[in-house]
């Protein structure tokens, strides 16, 4: 990623444009024009257009941006951010793009245009205003969306779960199921999997399985990448393996590496330790061919964050399988090394038992007053 770039796109982009004017209706602006392209670049190679957006808001077309296409802007950005890797660093522009494309909406009701009507309509008998009206609720879903992810970021659960939820109560009122395709089927994927890993994080496993199984309908639809239907699968089975549901743990890990389309990458790999995991607790295989096939993982690891997750999940198979001092060398190294709270609380807890059977108080101690600050 370029870091320069991004510091670009945030310093720069005040200061372009922003005429009062109505939304663009298909006239010729070459502003308008340059967002479409780089929007409908972004849901095939979203890193490719981060690069153009860069460009563009630097450049002179940036200067025709009425106010619009600089609400349309800024939302390009904080979506390109997210699906980049990067904190979405303009919460406030995307605030007041979220209220811009409600007020649009709402002017349109007071006007006596039912949003609702033209979206039932026949698509061969649309007129230009039914698709720009369309384009503008798919944008107002869009901002809602992505005001959920920065509400995510930010530790604010609740706030997130009511804008996915509104984006997702926006896409089904206003289009027809026939309609989801394409770019919509994607984006109804991606408001479903977000609310799948919101659950899956609360512990919640019932609804989480039923937005991933939503998620996996559109996803079929229109892959949101070529990782996105075997990932989907895959995190089915963990929440199966949850509810404590073999058999269907199982289908779906085997249904996710059936539709994995090559293996050398992360989504692989876990999915291999997961079932590896679940063969060691449902008594599958020896516990040596486990541990040797998890160790086997350990080295196969691109990254040191990689690397701190299979050590963590050698070492607390070890622990389970009651083999303490091989268990403590990695969760130690964990606990020492490593800066991730969640890592050092997992390794911690078994560390604090192990100490605790070896009549070790003082070490014992020494993690049961870590493990103090993170009680809820």
């Amino acid at each position: 990623m370029n870091v320069i770039g991004i510091l670009l796109v945030l310093l720069l982009f005040p200061y372009c444009g922003g005429r009062e004017v109505q939304p663009s209706k298909g006239k010729d602006n070459n502003a308008h024009a340059a967002l479409a392209g780089i929007d409908s670049l972004m849901w095939r190679r979203a890193d490719s257009a981060f690069v153009l957006l860069q460009e563009f808001v630097v450049g002179p077309e940036a200067e025709e941006l009425d106010t619009f296409d600089g609400h349309y802007c800024r939302l390009l950005i904080s979506e390109l951010l997210y699906k980049n890797d990067c904190e979405q660093t303009n919460r406030e522009e995307l605030l007041q793009a979220v209220v811009y494309f409600d007020s649009l909406l709402q002017l349109a009701d007071t006007r006596g245009v039912s949003l609702h009507g033209l979206f039932r309509r026949d698509a061969s008998h649309a007129s230009a205003n039914e698709t720009s009206a369309q384009t503008l609720a798919f944008l107002d879903a869009r901002a809602h969306y992505i005001n959920g992810v920065g509400y995510y970021e930010h530790d604010s659960v609740v706030n997130a779960c009511t804008e996915y939820l509104k984006a997702l109560e926006m896409m089904e009122e206003l289009f027809e199921e026939k309609e989801l395709v394409g770019k919509k089927a994607q984006f109804m994927a991606y408001i479903c999997s977000r609310l799948g890993e919101m659950f899956s994080d609360q512990l919640l496993a019932e609804p989480s399985i039923t937005c991933y199984k939503k998620a996996l309908f559109y996803c079929r639809r229109e892959s949101t990448s070529k990782y996105g239907i075997p990932v989907l699968l895959y995190r089915l089975g963990i929440q199966y393996d949850i509810v404590d549901q073999k058999d269907s743990t199982a289908f779906y890990y085997d249904e996710a590496l059936a539709n994995m389309p090559d293996f050398d990458n992360i989504h692989y790999r876990d999915l291999m330790v997961n079932k590896i995991v679940f063969a060691f607790y449902n008594l599958d295989y020896s516990t040596d061919s486990i541990i040797e096939s998890l160790k086997h993982y350990v080295t196969l690891s691109a990254d040191e964050e990689e690397r701190t997750s299979r050590l963590l999940t050698l070492g607390n198979i070890l622990f389970e399988a009651q083999q303490y001092d091989s268990s403590r060398v990695y969760l130690e190294t964990i606990f020492e090394q490593q800066e991730d709270i969640t890592s050092k609380i997992m390794a911690a807890e078994n560390l604090s038992s192990i100490y605790q059977m070896e009549g070790d108080s003082v070490k014992s101690q020494k993690y049961a007053s870590f493990l103090s600050g993170f009680t809820m």
